[in-house]
């Protein structure tokens, strides 16, 4: 009985040595069970985990299907703005220089590019008529004047003899008077029985005698009177035609200086028409050309601009301009606006504006396109924002605004000065607000958008 209990209680050794059949069983249970667990576990996490990125796609399509705003921040614009255009260069004098008498060109003394100065000779015209047309002019004068030499000595006679007469009148006026006085004194002593009649009789005759004689001597005045005036009128009528001569010989002798064409003023010759044998027509030009040379002024350069009308109050004569050229990165033409049209053209709405700078070394040359820098001061420092934020619809003009909530708001504005990229607001919008740069017609009062900022650079 004690052995068999005590057999009974030892363990059964398999024939390989391994483990008995009932460990066996212990330790695949154990691993069932835990291959159960990591089932439970994954029953209830996986459900979750899918809910969540069910929920996160949702999430992410509601995201995307809002528009999506670009916002920006209204900045103040500068106290002083620069405004830079382009422009046109033009010479302060330029000119066409043209002939005042038709002939051939016997010598031109100026050249293309050359530098001449006022009054300087570039062309002599061969003009063989006139100089014929001068000296006949010039004999018609001298015998006009011989003339009136002859017309003036033979009034000289004339007055000499007046004179002469005159004389003669003052002498017979002095004997009538000396006869009226003897025959007075003739008559008292014929009173008084001094003197016999016959006496008084002798003294009458003597006085009627020097009356004769004082008549013929003023009919004689009378006649001299005469010729001297009528010599002088003929002498005015040869003085008169003395001077039509001589303005036709002056006439003739301006249009022989023609033959010499000068230059107008200081310059450069910017072309050259003529050689020498270049028949010049009636018009003072050739057969090619309107003129013979081209002369041009370059001490003083006029630019001219078209400025766009927002500009226009700010365009007064004096304000400081710089003159920029791509061909001469190094230099800066300083100048003025010196006028404007006043007038604005109805195609492009811009007002010309011309400026002058000053070109001692003659760099800017006439027709060259340079950019113009205007500095001009800003009446007031507005907001900028983006052109393209602009809303123009029926309301007027408006900006869409994407308050804290990132909601959509619309803010009617007063727009002033076009700066090209920007545009200047003068009121309606606040500087903290965050303006939508690119609207679309989606957006609108109370509509929710997904906002973004540009990149800074």
């Amino acid at each position: 009985m004690s052995v068999g209990a005590s057999s009974a209680n030892k363990p059964v050794i398999s024939a390989d040595g391994g483990s008995p059949p009932g460990g066996r069983s212990a330790k695949t249970a154990l691993i069932a069970g835990g291959v159960l667990l990591v089932l439970l576990l994954a029953a209830g996490i996986l459900p979750r985990l899918k809910r969540h990125s069910e929920l996160s796609a949702i999430a992410s399509e509601q995201a995307q299907a809002l528009p999506v705003a670009n916002v920006v921040s209204p900045r103040l614009s500068e106290a002083t703005s620069e405004l830079v255009l382009p422009a046109t260069t033009q010479a302060i004098q330029e000119t066409i220089i043209s002939a005042r008498t038709s002939g051939y060109v016997r010598r031109w003394l100026a050249g293309l590019g050359q530098r001449v100065k006022a009054g300087q000779l570039l062309v002599e015209i061969d003009v063989p008529e006139t100089e014929q047309e001068v000296r006949e002019a010039g004999q018609q004068t001298a015998e006009a004047e011989q003339t009136v030499a002859q017309a003036r000595a033979e009034l000289a006679q004339t007055q000499a003899a007046l004179e002469q007469a005159q004389a003669s009148l003052k002498q017979a006026t002095t004997n009538l008077e000396l006869a009226r006085v003897n025959l007075e004194r003739s008559k008292t002593l014929v009173a008084q029985g001094v003197v016999s009649q016959q006496d008084n009789d002798d003294k009458q005759a003597a006085y009627d005698a020097r009356q004769a004689d004082l008549e013929a001597v003023q009919a004689n005045v009378r006649v001299r009177q005469a010729a001297v005036k009528a010599q002088q009128a003929a002498i005015d009528a040869k003085l008169s035609g003395l001077q039509a001569r001589q303005a036709n010989q002056q006439r003739l002798l301006e249009r022989k200086s023609f033959e010499r064409v000068t230059a107008p003023f200081d310059g450069v010759i910017t072309a050259r028409n003529i050689e020498v044998g270049t028949l010049i027509n009636a018009s003072g030009g050739t057969a090619t050309s309107n003129g013979l040379y081209r002369i041009a002024r370059l001490d003083t350069i006029r630019v001219f601009v078209s400025v766009p009308q927002t500009y226009l109050a700010v365009m007064n004569a004096g304000v400081p301009v710089e003159v920029l050229v791509k061909e001469l990165p190094q230099q800066v033409f300083q100048g003025r606006v010196f006028g404007t049209a006043h007038t604005i053209d109805p195609t492009s709405r811009t007002l010309m504006v011309e400026a002058r700078v000053n070109n001692p070394g003659w760099q800017l040359l006439s027709g060259m396109y340079v950019n113009v820098k205007f500095a001009l001061p800003s009446p007031q420092r507005a907001l900028l924002v983006p052109a393209s934020a602009l809303v123009v619809n029926a309301d007027g003009t408006q900006l869409l605004v994407a308050d804290a909530d990132q909601t959509v708001r619309v803010r009617k504005v007063i727009v002033g000065r076009d700066l090209g990229k920007d545009v200047e607001i003068l009121s309606g919008i606040d500087q903290a607000e965050q303006i939508i740069a690119n609207p679309t017609d989606a957006m609108r009062e109370g509509v929710r958008v997904q906002v973004t900022k540009p990149a800074t650079k």
